[in-house]
């Protein structure tokens, strides 16, 4: 039986070690954090909307103990306020519904199941020298640290990564209280607001207690006047500023968020923080030249603002899962390590990253141009952007060009036409 160890207890290394007990594989599961301490004395590590794709994974899997009765989101709605003092509305209709649960629950239960399963769970916070320990004793060892120091052993590509910055400076929080949108949109969708400042997002969110809730992320232009949570120190403090910001700059959603109120009882329910969507090679080598494999945020780190990250994290566990599976009794050496990292950045990681960079852009002509007509067509919108949110290489190349949006959006009206008649 070979050795699995994965450094990581989040969304992909949760995933990845679920798949591979299941497959029979002697899985060892490293956290810094035991379930308990993941339910009660942690942060979210963000908000993770998942669409249905990402969370058939989970069902296939059989650990989805939260679609069925999570708060729904049917799709997005952006609002975005343009030069003649008219708001631009989009709505978009996914398919099937996606949704945010509380990660911190997800953690627990699925690390109090994997032990039940057959897995092994070691609770250490591993460093260098305890990853080169691990590595001695293990087939492959795979690194689900997210953005931590210990994903740095993993060289970021230069060329794909594109940013050397974080384009943005957030803050997330969970609420209660929120109205939200369906009176304007028609759906309980993420919405989101795009200013010249920067984007506030509102989620449809399950928390571990409050149940029905709501979370937002601001994603303010550095310097700019959203960027101003770096000193604050509470969640209520957070909470406050986004009601003056949304009265300041996003008027138009004031009365549906009127109300809102920071979650009860959850005094970790917020995050403030930057840092720039990075790409890392598909392997990296600790000091003894024992391999390491990247998973995750580890290996590609998303800015919320595309709803990419999360999604990305279970498809590429499930990803990884399949190609340890498919290697048999071979090595896990560099060859490989290299082979299934070009095949997961060529059929889906590369078109994801692009994607979601496009909305940190302040230029990307061929995503106005959708937007702008979108706005005006719901057809098109559910038939473009709802139906291949988590399909995104379906967006390129012609989404990075003006005229090449135009003629694919135009074939796309022309074929719905046609099946009205």
């Amino acid at each position: 039986m070979r050795r699995i160890a994965i450094i990581g207890s989040g969304q992909a290394g949760l995933l990845l070690a679920h798949a591979l007990v299941q497959q029979s594989y002697d899985v060892t599961l490293y956290s810094d954090k035991t379930a308990q301490e993941w339910l009660n004395r942690s942060r979210p590590t963000g908000t993770a909307y998942l669409f249905d794709e990402s969370l058939q994974i989970e069902r296939d899997l059989g650990i989805d103990h939260w679609s069925e009765g999570m708060h729904e989101g049917h799709g997005m709605h952006m609002e975005m306020p343009v030069p003649n003092g008219q708001l631009i509305s989009l709505v978009a209709r996914t398919p099937r519904p996606g949704g945010a649960v509380d990660q911190r629950m997800k953690f627990h239960r699925w690390m109090n199941d994997l032990e039940d399963a057959g897995g092994r769970i070691v609770i250490e916070s591993i460093d260098v020298a305890g990853a080169e320990r691990i590595a001695r004793t293990a087939d492959v060892t795979v690194l689900a640290v997210g953005k931590g120091e210990l994903g740095r052993i993993v060289p970021r590509d230069a060329v794909r990564s594109v940013y050397e910055r974080p384009l943005r400076r957030l803050a997330m929080a969970i609420v209660t209280g929120v109205k939200g949108w369906a009176s304007r949109s028609g759906i309980t969708a993420v919405k989101y607001s795009k200013l010249p400042v920067g984007e506030i997002f509102w989620v449809p969110f399950t928390h571990k207690t409050a149940g029905e809730s709501w979370s937002f992320i601001v994603e303010a232009v550095p310097g700019g006047p959203l960027d101003v949570f770096g000193k604050l120190t509470s969640g209520h403090e957070v909470v406050d500023t986004v009601r003056r910001l949304v009265k300041e700059h996003a008027p138009w959603d004031q009365e549906n968020v009127s109300g809102m109120r920071y979650v009860e009882g959850d005094d970790l329910g917020w995050l403030v923080g930057a840092f720039p969507p990075t790409v890392r090679a598909g392997f990296g080598r600790l000091p003894s030249g024992a391999l390491v494999l990247p998973l995750g945020d580890t290996s590609i780190t998303f800015d919320p603002i595309g709803g990419q990250g999360g999604n990305n994290a279970s498809h590429h566990a499930r990803h990884v899962a399949a190609e340890i599976v498919a290697r048999k009794d071979l090595p896990f050496d560099e060859a490989w390590a290299t082979a299934i990292w070009e095949r997961y950045w060529n059929d889906r990681g590369a078109y994801a990253y692009r994607f979601n960079n496009l909305f940190l852009e302040a230029e990307a002509p061929g995503l106005a141009t959708f937007i702008e007509t979108a706005s005006a067509d719901a057809r098109l919108a559910d038939a473009v952007l709802g139906a291949n949110i988590m399909k995104p290489r379906n967006f390129f190349p012609w989404i990075e060009a003006r005229e090449d949006t135009r003629r694919i959006l135009a074939t796309v009206q022309a074929e719905l036409a046609g099946r009205s008649l």
